[in-house]
């Protein structure tokens, strides 16, 4: 999902360290749990534990868990909030310590976290989209303007949780599961804590864990609830009801004496974490062991310190042994403990008898089930599964894709619940285009995409794209697959003005604004989410007006005819800086009519222009990864006007990644090369609130010429950051060149499209 306008990365950053905060209150009075009894042995003390919420520091959990493994304490019931409920929720499924380890240190917890849906599974056109608007600040367009439920929509998240608990989705209540489990949510419209023990259980650990304007709301037999931290941090009291005879808590809140800055943002994450340890140092005294890990020196969105957190919390768990201890059991007890736990887990392939779909109307239900029903019948690969479903929600259409099962009267069915995103149909997307043209003018342009689905056929899209500014502009096309979902129609209509910079002997003379206005369309062919062909033609009316400079410079005035055809691959996994992949576009075209050149009489002699020409371009870059942090980029374009040589529709260099020493437009010819390479780091110490940052160093060569005979070849050396910020790439850096040339650079805006 696209980043919610206006709340900026800090409140992102602040909520998950705070995930789970809230004063402490005694759950509503909840049907006691009949649990089984104790595997087998002697009698012992029946032991439930107690895990809290704290972002990223819930993965200590783990570490506590390891521990209690190793010196054979087995736990008979657990009870979880936010993080600790994903914890507790992941071992009540049977899912041995060790595995709990694995499974959370081998998460991609940025991609499960990240406020976007995975860029190589969005459709092609939502690739061209994130392109154009890589920040993604998304509206909904009703009878006003409307914000997303919440930054994160929470599609990996809920991925995550339906995978390991889809065997489990359909019990009748959280008691049969290997180890009997609660969980706490907050019902946002009672006020009221809610304690969980049945129904869909990833729906369950799912809500619990849905902090207000972060993760959507859950809604479980008509009650919306959220994270259940508002009133129970520590779910003390929710696991001594299942009940048991010893609680063993798990605290991971931290102490606001840790952020020692007075700052306004520190002041208010002590004041998030001060209400969160007076919440959880209520909820815990009740606890009959408390185990605090030690949590300095990190914060809560450290999500890939995993090693760390795990092994604070083993250190925790190691400090309170006296009283730990004193519950371990024989190694032939903890052995038969643990075999009776791992035999209620279900592991047999699910067959599922049918596929349903809920959540969106009829005839999508019908389509849905067209496009899924494929695993009736045949066992269920989650991952195949999942995936099938990151491709739907590539599409931009759904908020929310999970899936369980159900019980029918024909047997277990596979059920995906689809929901739409609330804040639409229609959606308004908003970006901003940024940069220095020399040390002290900027070009700055505001711009919009507005989104309309079905609204030709099912399938179709209305694009209408608007920028005021530096770069004026309005258009708006038409996508419509005719016969077969590959093919399709895509007619336009545009006017555009933007400002172009003329050099002669790389002095700056003048500058024109061009304005273009026309239509056209095409015919094409979608190759899956990673390519595209088109093929069309274009009527337009072109004005190239001088603005600045000697009034005997040239200008042009009129009709342009065109026919081309266009083709685009793009497997890259960012449009804002990547880590692999290639975005390579290949064009050509053929004019038949150009704006006619307008002046002086014998200027306008003296200057080139031809009607009748063809022109082909190709652009590419490519990214391959060194480790996670690192990455080498290639970049190579070229373009040729043939034999012509085109005053007016020429191509142009400059400007970063485009031989950076040099001022957009400053390199201008009939034919133009370009190569570079670099490298790229991105920084690991760097407020989540402010963006991933990357610093980057390239190397580039490249000339625009008339002919070969008067190419003139350039080459430069640059480096910069590089801040994926909430507006957008904010990219900081300069360049510097042969015979005296260099450049520094400020832009926001797309850097690689």
């Amino acid at each position: 999902m696209p980043r919610i306008p206006i709340v900026p990365r800090l409140t992102l950053a602040l909520a998950m360290l705070a995930a789970c905060s809230g004063p402490a209150a005694v759950a509503a009075p909840q049907e006691a749990a009949q649990a089984p009894p104790p595997a087998s042995g002697p009698a012992r003390p029946r032991i439930g534990l107690a895990l809290g919420g704290g972002s990223a520091r819930g993965l200590a959990h783990v570490g506590v868990l390891e521990w209690l493994d190793e010196h054979r304490i087995p736990i008979d019931a657990v009870a979880g909030t936010s993080m600790g409920g994903l914890i507790a929720g992941a071992f009540a499924t049977g899912i041995p310590a060790p595995d709990i380890r694995r499974l959370t240190s081998e998460t991609d917890w940025d991609g499960v976290l990240s406020t976007d849906a995975p860029f190589e599974d969005a459709t092609f056109r939502r690739k061209q989209d994130r392109r154009a608007f890589p920040a993604g600040l998304e509206f909904g367009v009703r009878r006003a303007l409307w914000l997303p439920r919440s930054l994160n929509p929470g599609q990996r998240i809920a991925l995550l949780l339906d995978n390991f608990t889809l065997p489990y989705s359909a019990l009748p209540t959280f008691d049969a599961l290997p180890t009997p489990f609660r969980c706490v949510a907050f019902d946002i419209d009672k006020s009221e804590s809610v304690v969980l023990d049945r129904g869909v259980l990833s729906e369950a650990m799912r809500a619990t864990m849905a902090l207000p304007g972060i993760f959507p709301p859950v809604t479980i037999e008509g009650r919306l609830l959220v994270d259940g931290g508002f009133l129970d941090n520590v779910p003390v009291e929710a696991a001594r009801q299942m009940p048991v005879d010893v609680v063993i808590a798990v605290d991971v809140t931290r102490s606001p004496a840790a952020t020692p800055e007075v700052t306004a943002f520190s002041m208010l994450s002590r004041a998030v974490d001060s209400v969160m340890t007076a919440g959880s140092r209520r909820n815990v005294a009740s606890a009959d062991v408390v185990i605090a890990p030690d949590l300095e020196g990190f914060d809560g969105t450290d999500w890939n310190a995993v090693e760390e957190w795990r092994r604070r919390g083993y250190a925790a768990a190691e400090a309170r042994a006296a009283d730990l201890l004193k519950f371990a059991v024989s190694e032939a007890e903890y052995a038969a403990h643990e075999a009776a736990r791992q035999a209620r887990r279900r592991l047999a392939p699910i067959v599922p008898v049918s596929v349903a779909v809920n959540g969106v109307g009829p005839k999508e239900q019908v389509a849905l089930v067209r496009r899924l029903g494929s695993w009736a019948g045949r066992p269920i690969d989650v991952g195949r599964l999942e995936q099938d479903l990151l491709l739907l929600s590539g599409t931009d259409r759904y908020e929310l894709l999970t899936y369980h099962l159900i019980e029918t009267a024909a047997g277990t069915a596979l059920e995906i619940t689809a929901r739409p995103k609330a804040h639409g149909p229609a959606f308004l997307t908003l970006g901003l285009s940024m940069n220095n043209i020399d040390a002290t003018n900027f070009a700055m342009s505001a711009e919009a995409r507005t989104t309309v689905f079905d609204l030709a056929g099912a399938g179709s899209e209305l694009r209408l794209d608007f920028a005021v500014g530096t770069r004026l502009h309005a258009g708006g096309e038409l996508y419509r697959p005719i016969g077969v979902p590959w093919l399709f129609v895509a007619p336009r209509v545009y006017a555009t003005s933007n400002e172009r910079n003329l050099f002669v002997d790389k002095a700056h003379v003048a500058e024109y604004r061009f304005t273009r206005a026309g239509g056209g369309g095409d015919l094409g062919i979608s190759f899956g989410r990673v390519a595209e062909l088109r093929a069309g033609a274009d009527i337009a009316y072109v004005d190239d007006a001088l603005k600045v400079g000697s009034p005997r410079l040239p200008e042009a005035l009129g009709d342009e005819r065109t026919v081309s055809t266009r083709f685009t691959f793009d497997n890259q996994d960012s449009a804002v800086v990547p880590s692999r992949g290639l975005h390579a576009t290949a064009a050509a075209r053929r004019f038949f009519s150009a704006a006619v050149v307008t002046g002086e009489p014998d200027v306008v002699s003296a200057t080139g222009n031809p009607q009748d020409f063809w022109q082909a371009e190709f652009d590419s870059s490519l990214f391959r990864p060194i480790t996670r942090r690192n990455r080498l980029f290639f970049r190579a374009a070229a373009g040729t006007s043939f034999d012509a040589e085109p005053n007016f529709n020429g191509f142009s260099l400059g400007g970063p990644f485009r031989m950076s020493a040099y001022l957009k437009d400053e390199l201008r010819g009939a034919h133009f090369a370009l190569a570079g390479a670099g490298y790229m780091r991105q920084l690991p110490s760097v407020p989540s609130w402010v963006g991933p940052t990357f610093v980057a160093v390239w190397l580039e060569g490249g000339s625009a010429f008339q002919s070969r005979a008067t190419a003139e070849w350039h080459a430069d050396v640059a480096a910069g950051l590089i801040i994926d910020s909430l507006l957008g790439p904010l990219f900081v850096g300069g360049s510097v060149g042969a015979q005296g040339h260099h450049r520094l650079y400020v832009s926001l805006g797309p850097l690689f499209r």
